[in-house]
């Protein structure tokens, strides 16, 4: 951001910056009609804002400010695989309470670019919090990662089209870590609880049976790990460390 003003001042400097009832639509290209990203009602306050030379390599800022309490509502992204989407009701994040709370979140395939010959994912959840997030690893690395992520009442849907082959699998075959890779390079949990969830997986391959498996759970997690060495490995479970999991 500081190249863009760099030859005309040399750095703005802004104690308390409020934003309130702004909305914003990110565009991948100028010539696309749907948009990347999407956000309404946001209110963004930033403390002790400074954008200069030196302000965008200090790794005791984000987003150029020591304190960042963000909310919005009706939140739409595209996942990194082009397919599916999400959408939220409500986001609030704060840099100072270390938090971030999603609330009302649907996870689906655009239906104007369903493959079916694609793996895809439905899912609901009611709410999602965030607790001890290192912020600034997130900003400078694109690494998130929590001391504990909690899922409350979670609904999946896996709907699975295509078998994978040994041949084909590569280090991002993980369809989870291909919704995310566009955007993060990582997701790392201490914790992660499941409260009151529900799986569904349809398998539609024809290989060895064509049918639907359900089922209620509810998941303590430790030691969870998403990204490009986690999804190589098969000593784990649930993408968490080897003899960690533990169903209720």
């Amino acid at each position: 951001m500081n190249d863009l003003i760099k030859k005309d001042i040399q750095g703005i400097k802004v104690q308390d910056f409020v934003l309130e009832n702004a909305q914003v639509q990110l565009f991948k290209n100028q010539s696309d009609s749907l948009y990347q990203q999407s956000l309404q009602n946001i209110r963004l306050k930033l403390n002790d804002f400074k954008l200069d030379s030196l302000a965008q390599n200090d790794t005791s800022r984000v987003l150029y400010s020591r304190k960042i309490d963000f909310s919005a509502t009706s939140y739409e992204i595209m996942l990194g695989d082009n397919l599916h989407r999400v959408k939220v009701a409500q986001l609030n994040l704060s840099t100072t309470a270390k938090s971030v709370l999603v609330k009302g979140i649907e996870v689906f395939p655009q239906n104007n670019t369903l493959n079916p010959q694609s793996n895809t994912i439905e899912a609901k959840c009611d709410s999602i919090r965030l607790d001890n997030f290192d912020f600034k690893k997130a900003y400078f690395q694109k690494r998130f990662e929590f001391q504990r992520i909690n899922l409350f009442n979670p609904e999946v849907k896996l709907t699975q089209n295509i078998q994978s082959t040994p041949e084909k699998v590569q280090a991002d075959s993980s369809l989870m870590y291909k919704l995310i890779s566009g955007y993060v390079k990582g997701v790392y949990a201490s914790q992660v609880a499941v409260s009151k969830g529900n799986v569904q997986i349809m398998n539609k391959t024809g290989v060895l049976q064509t049918g639907n498996i359900e089922s209620g759970l509810s998941l303590y997690l430790s030691g969870f790990a998403l990204d490009e060495n986690s999804v190589k490995r098969t000593d784990r479970l649930f993408l968490c460390q080897p003899d960690r999991p533990e169903f209720q």
